[in-house]
């Protein structure tokens, strides 16, 4: 498990590796980002993050 507080301040590059960390075919990982909720409602109104939830 990867638990990544105030993920809202990351770079766009640094959330995009993560994603690719949780996409490798045969990862194992839990990946859990906790961000403030707007900032997290905005990545998942824009379709970039469909995963993204509050």
């Amino acid at each position: 498990m990867l638990v990544v507080d105030e993920a809202q301040r990351l770079p766009v590059p640094c959330l995009e590796y993560l994603q690719s960390l949780w996409d490798y075919p045969g990862a194992r990982i839990t990946l859990v980002l906790c961000c403030a909720v707007l900032c997290c409602a905005g990545r998942a109104a824009s379709g970039r993050w469909p995963g993204c939830r509050s």
